[in-house]
Parts: structure tokens; sequence; C-alpha cells
């Protein structure tokens, strides 16, 4: 970091997005602090990278029915079938599902776990 030339800030410095207009932007990081930046920056910077070291499984906030899905993913069925079925067939199951939003290898975020 002592020979990058740029700017550089920790999330916790953030203020505004207006300060990486027209900007070319790497996020650093795929948590919830890293990809909720890099959307809202996306709307005025010219370019934003997203940077992980490995992939991950994005999540939508909201299902399919409106709902946040932590409530979808933790009813009484779910959890049922989550006990009765093997963890490659939830694993399998869950994967499919994530990847009818946009398939995580086109974008290079399929994790290998």
């Amino acid at each position: 970091i002592e020979k990058f030339k740029g700017r550089y800030l920790h999330s916790r410095d953030y203020k505004d997005a207006q300060d990486f207009t027209d900007k070319r932007v790497i996020v650093i990081g795929i948590g919830n602090s890293g990809l909720d930046l890099a959307v809202e920056i996306s709307h005025t910077a010219k370019q934003v990278f997203l940077s992980t070291r490995r992939g991950a499984w994005i999540f939508n906030r909201v299902g399919d029915q409106g709902y946040p899905i932590d409530v979808i993913l933790t009813t009484r069925m779910r959890m049922f079938l989550h006990n009765l079925l093997s963890p490659s067939m939830v694993n399998g199951f869950m994967e499919k599902q994530l990847n009818a939003r946009f398939n995580h290898s086109h974008y290079g975020l399929k994790p290998k776990h």
C-alpha cells in the first residue's frame, strides 16, 4: 500500500459516493460493508471493481415472495428438510437457487467451498 499512488480508505471512513464521481474504484472485501459501498459508489463512479480472496455465494436480501431472506430460510419446513436431506443435496439445491438470479461462474464468484 506504500507504493499505491491513489487514495485509499477503510469503509468506516466512507462518507459520500460523490467523492468517487468519474473515478475507477476497487473495493477490497466481499462482506456486507464492501458490497454496500460497491453498489452505492457504482452510481457515481466511472467503474467499480470488487475484489475477493475467493468466491462467495451472493444472497439477495429479499426473497422471491418479497419476504426478507432470513425469514424464508428459517421456516420449520426448511429446517425439517435440511435435517432430512444430505448436506450435498441441500448445497446442490441452494447453488441452483442462487445461480437462478445470476450465474456466479460468469463473474468469477463461484466458491470452491
